[in-house]
């Protein structure tokens, strides 16, 4: 995919140029944001959220519905204005703002939708020219920057046709280049992928990687889909109850095997307990959950076979994952009842978690 030199060129210019550069692209500082529902209940949607988002980075939100998700976007977009604290974005704090300077403050934000939410009576052309045109930009300079988008997104071809008449990845382009018409430092996604096939969704994620990869653009993707975050994400924050449960960089974050959020982006082995409860002997076997990483110098993965082996263990599943140059292994065995407590204390020795799993 061909892209011009230029496409981004305000945005690294300012970057050189202001000393801010250095400070984190986005924080949030005791982010708090409370209703009252129409029964009068005090509903506490964001508590004390404190989160630091470094440029360039791609980070990815995730959390249950209802974990605040939601709620977060509109105040980081100012569609809703927090209860208390502070939301920074490149350098501003939005919270302080009067309406004309929060207009423009906007625009260092570009913000792509779960169903691209485009214009069905404008085409591609037009869609992605609406906020130039919204801006006053020349017509001139408008020409130029939506072909400049279509080139980006591989849309050249179809600049003229209309929404009914694109697949639903081809949409998703659109809105993306949409959202990178005012030239934002910051693309916000919203669970940009939830209504794609798993061909189309690794082509979004390839096409927002290459524009934080070409461009510098921090990306912030709002997602419940953990294949999303594996596959693109440098760093994650888990939201639970409308606070942060943990944040960080995704490969310091998975090491702690324990964790919920290892937990949910390296799922246990797709496999069923009551088919590995008997050997063909009629033998009662327990099923364990085995947990570990490995990193270059820490081979734990053979050495977690090697235990196995000696303990009269049987691999009936496993799954792995590599986030960065970590590797994260789940691993279904089977030991003999007998054998369970021996198994467990042996893991653990060796610093490996493990648990019975128990069958339901």
């Amino acid at each position: 995919m061909s892209t011009t030199g230029n496409l981004f060129e305000d945005t690294s210019e300012q970057s050189e140029k202001n000393p801010t550069s250095v400070q984190p692209m986005i924080e949030l500082r005791g982010l708090s944001k409370t209703y009252q529902s129409e029964s009068g209940r005090v509903v506490d949607a964001l508590v004390d959220v404190n989160l630091e988002i470094q440029r360039g980075e791609i980070h990815g939100i995730v959390g249950q519905s209802g974990a605040g998700k939601s709620t977060l976007i509109r105040c980081l977009t100012t569609l809703e204005s927090p209860t208390s604290g502070e939301v920074i974005v490149n350098g501003e704090d939005l919270s302080r703002l009067g309406q004309s300077a929060l207009r423009r403050a906007r625009r260092n934000i570009g913000m792509v939708f779960q169903h691209a939410n485009l214009l069905d009576a404008r085409t591609v052309e037009q869609n992605i020219a609406y906020p130039l045109r919204l801006n006053g930009t020349p017509a001139a300079e408008t020409k130029a920057r939506v072909a400049e988008l279509l080139e980006f997104v591989g849309l050249t071809e179809r600049a003229n046709s209309y929404p009914s008449e694109l697949s639903g990845g081809q949409k998703q382009r659109v809105g993306i280049a949409r959202a990178l018409a005012d030239r934002p430092p910051v693309v916000l996604c919203d669970e940009p992928t939830s209504a794609l096939d798993s061909e189309t969704t690794g082509q979004i994620l390839h096409l927002l990687s290459d524009l934080r990869e070409q461009f510098g653009v921090t990306v912030v993707i709002i997602t419940h889909e953990m294949s999303v975050v594996r596959e693109i994400c440098d760093s994650v924050t888990l939201l639970e109850d409308g606070k942060v449960a943990t944040t960080g960089p995704l490969e310091e974050l998975v090491k702690d095997v324990t964790s919920r959020l290892t937990c949910d982006l390296v799922p246990f082995p797709a496999i069923s307990a009551r088919d590995v409860t008997h050997d063909a002997h009629g033998n009662e076997n327990a099923l364990l959950d085995v947990r570990f990483t490995s990193s270059p110098g820490k081979p734990t993965g053979s050495a977690v076979m090697t235990l196995a082996s000696s303990l009269s263990g049987d691999l009936a599943a496993g799954t792995f994952e590599t986030l960065g140059r970590t590797q994260v292994g789940r691993l279904a065995l089977t030991v003999p009842r007998s054998q369970v407590k021996a198994a467990l204390a042996a893991f653990h020795s060796h610093n490996i978690f493990a648990e019975e799993v128990p069958v339901v």
